[in-house]
This record gives C-alpha cells, structure tokens and sequence, in this order.
C-alpha cells in the first residue's frame, strides 16, 4: 500500500463537530413515532403499491414533530411482510412546508433485509464516500405508540442537503434509476441501465424515475445521455460522452459496486442507484443507492466461493451494461478500460481490507448490541448477528430457494476476495510509479506555456505512454495533453524517464486543475493523483499581485453562528489589513470573486485603514445595509477572492480557496504574512495572532485531519500547559510533537499535513489514550524565561483501526 485512507475520518469529526448531525455514525437516536389512527397498520399496508403516506407525529431528541408522513419503502425488503420489521420512509414536510429533522425533510430508515450484521449499508457507504458522492448512513431506534419496533439503518435521501454538499447546484434533473412497475413502453421489466431505447422520452418513463421538480429539459438530458453512450463510434466515445457524463466518476461507481459484490445495483440486477445532472457543468453523475446486500448477499443462486470470485470486468460484453461494456472497451481509449483497473486497484489497496473493514463492523456492532439484543422484531437471530461477521449464514426470506438463502460471513468475504483479485494480472502486475512531480514554471502568469513533468517508472517493465488531462476553472470537461520523454516538453532531457505534458497559456487568475494517467505496455495504469477527476492537483496563473502591505487577512464563506453585521444578521465576511506604516486610504480599491470582472464590488470614496489594523467587508450581496457591504456573497463551495487596485487591473492580494466549513475561518496564520491556515475560532476585525494563551489552527481542508489538538488553561509561569488530543480508539499509541516554529509541509506524511517545523523539534512524548480514546498531558511552567514564548504543537497516530492519522496544530504562547 502506498497510502493510508482515512476511512473513519469523515464519522470521528462529524461527531466532535456537530451535536445535531443526523447521521453521525457515533450516536443512535431514539425515532418515536405516534399513529393517532387506530387501523394505522392496515393503512400502512394498503398505501404499500401507491407509496402513500399517512399522518403521525414524531419525537425526536424531546422535540415534538406534528404531522410527518409515513409510508412503507423499499422492494426486496418489504418483501418481509406480514413481518412487523417493515421498512419506513418518514417525509418530514408531507403536511407541515419546509418541516425538517436537522436540516432534512426525508428519513429513510431500513430493516437490515439480508443483513443479519445490521452493517453492510453503513460500512459501504462509508468506504464509497471517500471516493464519490454517496449517502451518509447510520443506525436509529424506531418506536412507534411506545413501542420499541427495533434498531435501523438511517440513511440519507439523495436529495437537497445531499446535492448541496456534493454539487455546486443542487437544481438538475434527478433521477433513480428503477423500473417503474408495470408495462408499457420501456415498461418495468427492463433493466435501468441506461440503454438505448429510442429518441422519444416516454419510452424512458417507465424505465426511471424523475425526483426533481421540472425544468424544461427534463428526460431530453437522459434521452441524449443514453444517446451518446450507446450510439456512434466506439473510438470517438469519450469526445461524444464527456459532455455529457462525468465519466470517472462513473468509473468510481462501477468499482464500488464491483469490489463489494453489490449486484442489486447496476451490475447485474440494473438499478438502485441515481444519476444527477449538475446545471454548474451539465454533466451527469452516478451516485450509488441501496446497499443493504453488499458483501455478496444478492446472490441469485451462486455459492459464497464464487461471490468471492466475481470479476472486475463482470458483464463486460453484454450490451445490456452500457457503461461496462462501452466504456471499459479497450478501443474508447486509455481513459475507459486502464482508469477502471487503476481506480479499482486504488480501493481495493486502501479499503478492501479487513483490518479497515472489520474495525468499522467492530465499531459499529458494539455501538448497536444492546438496541439489537432488545429488539424483538428483528428479522434474523441473535446468534446471527454474532455469527454473520466471520462465518456464512443461513437466512429465510427475500424468495430465495427452499431453506433460505445464505448471507456471507464479512470477514472471510474480504479476505478471500482479496486474494482473489490481488492473484489477477491487471491488479498486480507493475504498474507505474509517479515521482518528482513539477509544474514549470512554478508560478506561471497568463503568458507562459506551462510543463507538468514527473519522473514516472515501473519495476521489470517500460512505460508505453502517459497523458496530462486538465481543465481551466471548477468545472466541465477535461482536456487530454499526450506526454512525451523526448526532451521537447520540458521533460530534460530525452529518454530520461521524465515525461512532460503541455498547457497553453491561461487567463490571469485562472486555476488549473490536473492530473496524470500512464501505463505500461499490458496496459496497468495508474493515476496521478489517484483519485483523478475527484481530487485532482492544481496550480494557479499568478494574477500579477503587487503586494503592498494591503491584504487579505482573514475570511468566513459560512458564517452561520459568528460575528453580525450591522443588522444584526450572521454574514459571509473578508477581512482587510493594513500591514504598512502608515493610514492607507483603498478607496477606488475593489474586491471580486470573480477575476473576469476585477472591479465587480469598489470600495466606497473615504475608506482609510490605520496602520496595523484591519476593515471587514460583508459579502453578503446587500448594498443597502451599509457601505462596506459587497454585492456578491461568497462560495462555500470555493471559489476566487482577489484584492485589486483602483486600475481595475493590479491585483494587490489574490487567494483562490476550496471547499469552506460552517463558522471556520480561513486566514493568514500571522497577519499579513505568508502562511494561511483555517480556524475554528474566527477572529473578525482582530487580530489572527494572541499575545499569549492558546491557538488552535488547521490546514487549509480544516477536517481533513482525524485527531483533535487543544489547550486547557492558563499556559503561565508557575503554571502548566494542558494538552488533549482527541478522536483516537482507547489503547492508540500517540505522539506528541513540539517545534519553536509553524510549517506547511502537505507532501511529508501520508496521512494530513505537517503544521509544525519539524527541523526544530524540542519536545516529543509518546502517550497512551484512555477509555475515551483521549491522551492528556501537562508540563508545569517553572521559567519565567519562557514567558513570551511560542511553542507549535502537532500529534501524530502512527498507526490504529482507524489508520494513520495527524492532528491540527496548536500555539501556545507562555502567558506572565
């Protein structure tokens, strides 16, 4: 493995983070239910083919929800029936507009169908969320007049909050791919695989479901998806496709599913997932749905042994799987058949391994023990949710054959599997090696021709070629850019083992997004970064900054709890300072977050800053609430922010961000100096440093890192710096780390960034945590040399269930 994912990471930090988040993977929240209709089963039962709801009140964390509706869900699982372990969907705002459970309007809670571990849809899409959008899922005790009906899956509906957390517009057409039952043209008994079935749309309305309100384009944009995939030439199918489908991620999906044989999904069975149209790009996504029979338990007759043994190109040359069959086609490129093998050899290396995989059953199966030894509806036994981890066992139900059918044993089924394919050629053959990555010149502006060169070797064997794949903004479709060793593309010299791809010059203030495919002569391929299109690399075409001392210091893109505004009102923020000696008068100046228009926001005539100090702009789009009010809001999403002088044309400050979280600030780590950092104690109108006492701050993804830093205390002389670290399992062996100096070193360790400088390291202690997975620490301060002191700390988790992980970092200033 050359790479450690954080696979619990995601769930430990929306834990610690946010006490209200519904889907937390730590806590199991008690749903209680009250049907006011005395006959409210027998309703249930009859809405089951009309999926109509019926009314009840919900009770939720004692909060008292009125008038929510319910209906059974699901297909193969409501097969139960008449079994009281039904699944439900719960709709929110089915009565009451706009009611939502902490920010959703749809629960979806599921019955563990052929899954007597309770796990297999939360473990999946925990795994599948680290490389595509997916669900967020997790467990709920289900009470209904008082009665407790069992422990659930609780998995989130893709829809609104899920869009938005995933997608820059969260307005497309949505549709779940899933025969609609009955006939008809393109009528219920054909597979949702989205295969041609002619230029009119109503042959498709039977085949899939829209779930978005209308737009006007809906159905034309299916109609021409299936169009493009399915029609025309296969070498021309990725020019034709790529408008239209983001093609690796589809690839990811189809991994997904393969790995961990859910073939209630796409494969084989075709349906049960989704595909959006993202208007930013007007580009189809797949997103994976339904996962409760992973791990090989949508069997259809085959033995756990040859479950195991499913292959990675399974379907492949029916022409009922599109999306198999046309894209892994060797003929559509090196994009198709070798970006599939080399994203599946990427999961299964990271995550198909039990050391992950079981410590997140072990995890959640001891979360759940009691809520599965209380309910007395489950579908299976007891002994089954013990024995169903590490052994196959015999399940009733779901129409399967005389006495039952057999739910694989988790751990065995990953190990085997495992092996199985790390014993195949295309995912254990040499493959490429990327090193010594670098983009020439490091700091291109709008007139240089830019060189993305990387020394790229394979053990025993050659590499037969490489592309450069780039694109110019946040969105839309990837353009390929041959790489060469011949010393012509500013590679060094040729036949030297150092390829080099090409883009042209690029408009001022413009990130370029990358990344790097090669393969070898049997085609094994790998990508640079691994997850390609999903988190691709980056450089930035220097918009001529002339820093002056006028800066930005600070902003907040989601101000959701933190500092007001004049009308009292939490808004998006940018911060501004005077780093000079003098007042600085900026009016004229503008502000923009948008580098085709520079002047899009100026300061209003009168803005002065005195020396050392900072203003606050609210991006908030409201001009008539003051005059330090700009006229666009900012993008929690990310986006451009540049200072520019009153020419409309010198930019003074340009910082160009990604992804933002609620109420944490990105900023300069000390004002006006070169380091930025996240905080997750904003300091608005003040400055980013403190005189003494403590100071937590992160990299620029603030929860990319798994282990929580923080100071307790007065850190003075005659007294003690306290130290917690968080988020670890009980029993991990950690290590604290301290440096007289901050750094930002992302390409050191394999699990977060280094913060800290690690060449002046002056203090380094291994701790133990404790029962609560925390490790504390505390130094007396007895020097009153030290006062006035900064120490930078960082913890490091060598290695545990939940991987290798790093901490954000922590000042500590030694107060009198």
């Amino acid at each position: 493995m050359r790479k450690i994912p954080s696979l619990i990471l995601s769930a430990l930090l929306m834990g610690q983070s946010f006490a209200q988040d519904l889907y937390d993977e730590t806590t199991v929240r008690d749903l209680k239910l009250t049907f006011h209709q005395s006959n409210y089963w027998a309703l249930l039962d009859q809405n089951r083919q009309s999926e109509t709801c019926i009314e009840a009140d919900l009770e939720v964390d004692g909060v008292l929800y009125t008038q929510v509706g319910v209906r059974f869900k699901g297909n193969s699982s409501a097969s139960v029936w008449p079994e009281e372990k039904m699944p439900f969907k719960i709709k929110m705002d089915e009565y009451v507009a706009d009611q939502e459970l902490y920010g959703f309007d749809t629960i979806n809670l599921g019955n563990a169908f052929m899954d007597p571990t309770f796990c297999r849809e939360v473990v999946t899409y925990h795994v599948l969320r680290e490389y595509l959008p997916a669900p967020r899922a997790n467990f709920a005790r289900l009470w209904i007049n008082g009665t407790y009906w069992g422990i659930y899956n609780n998995t989130e509906q893709v829809s609104g909050e899920f869009l938005a957390e995933w997608f820059d517009d969260n307005d497309g057409n949505r549709y779940k791919c899933d025969p609609v039952t009955g006939g008809g043209p393109g009528g219920g008994g054909n597979k949702a695989t989205l295969t041609w079935l002619g230029s009119s749309q109503s042959s498709y309305y039977n085949t899939y479901q829209l779930k978005s309100d209308p737009t006007g384009t809906e159905w034309a944009d299916l109609v021409d998806l299936c169009d493009k995939l399915n029609n025309g030439s296969i070498t021309n199918l990725f020019d034709d496709l790529d408008d239209h489908l983001r093609i690796d991620r589809a690839l990811w999906y189809l991994v997904g599913q393969n790995l961990f044989v859910n073939r209630d999904s796409y494969f084989e069975s075709g349906h049960n997932y989704y595909i959006y149209n993202d208007l930013s790009e007007g580009r189809f996504s797949t997103i994976p749905w339904d996962a409760n029979e992973s791990f090989g338990n949508f069997g259809m007759g085959l033995s756990s042994t040859q479950l195991q043994r499913i292959p990675p190109l399974e379907n492949y040359g029916d022409n009922n799987y599109p999306l198999i069959t046309r894209i892994l086609n060797p003929s559509s490129g090196m994009r198709g058949r070798a970006s599939y093998l080399a994203n599946y050899r990427e999961m299964l290396e990271q995550s198909w391994d039990w050391a992950l995989i079981g410590g997140l059953v072990t995890q959640y199966q001891t979360l759940i023990e009691p809520d599965v030894i209380a309910d007395t509806k489950k579908l299976y036994s007891l002994q089954d949710f013990y024995n169903n981890v590490t052994q196959d066992v015999t399940i009733g139900g779901g129409g399967g054959p005389p006495g039952g059918r057999v739910s694989c044993g988790l751990k065995p089924f990953v190990e085997n599997r495992r092996a199985y394919l790390l014993s195949l050629p295309e995912l254990s053959s040499p493959r490429p090696e990327f090193s010594n990555i670098a983009v020439l010149p490091s700091n291109p502006t709008d007139q240089d021709t830019v060189a993305v060169t990387a020394q790229i070797q394979a053990s025993s064997t050659t590499i037969s070629g490489a592309l450069l794949l780039w694109r110019a903004g946040k969105s839309g479709t990837y353009n390929e850019s041959v790489m060469y060793d011949d010393g012509a593309h500013g590679d060094g010299a040729a036949n030297d083992g150092v390829w080099g791809g090409i883009v042209p010059p690029q408009s001022s203030g413009t990130k370029i997004r990358w990344y790097m495919l090669a393969w070898t002569p049997s085609d094994n391929a790998t990508h640079y970064p691994w997850q390609a299109e999903e988190n691709p690399a980056s450089y930035e075409v220097s918009p001529g900054t002339n820093p002056n001392g006028i800066l930005i210091n600070e902003f907040l893109a989601k101000n959701d709890t933190g500092a007001l505004d004049e009308a009292g009102e939490a808004e998006d923020w940018i911060e501004i300072i005077n780093n000079t000696a003098g007042t600085a008068d900026i009016s004229g100046w503008y502000l923009s977050d948008d580098m085709q228009d520079p002047s899009k926001w100026s300061f209003p005539s009168g803005t002065t800053i005195p020396s050392g100090q900072t203003i606050i702009v609210w991006a908030d789009d409201d001009l008539g609430q003051g005059p330090l009010h700009a006229n666009f809001k900012l993008d929690k999403g990310g986006e451009e922010l540049a200072l520019v002088d009153s020419d409309a044309t010198t930019y003074r400050d340009y910082f160009d961000f990604s992804d933002q979280e609620a109420d944490v600030s990105t900023g300069r780590l000390f004002d006006g100096a070169d380091q930025w950092a996240t905080f997750r104690a904003p300091t608005p109108n003040s400055s980013n440093e403190q005189s003494c006492g403590y100071r937590a701050y992160d990299q620029l993804d603030p929860f990319a890192h798994g282990l929580r830093l923080e100071g307790s205390g007065s850190p003075s002389n005659g007294g003690s710096v306290n130290i917690k670290i968080t988020g670890a399992n009980p029993g991990d062996s950690i290590m604290l780390y301290v440096s007289t100096s901050p750094g930002y070193l992302d390409s050191i360790s394999l699990a977060g960034t280094i913060l800290i400088a690690p060449n002046k390291l002056v203090f380094q202690k291994s701790l133990t945590t404790n029962s609560s997975g925390e490790a504390l620490m505390s130094v007396p301060i007895s020097n009153p040399s030290m006062i006035g002191r900064s120490f930078f700390a960082q913890s490091h988790l060598p290695s545990s269930s939940i991987g290798e992980q790093v901490s954000n970092a922590l000042e500590v200033v030694i107060c009198p």
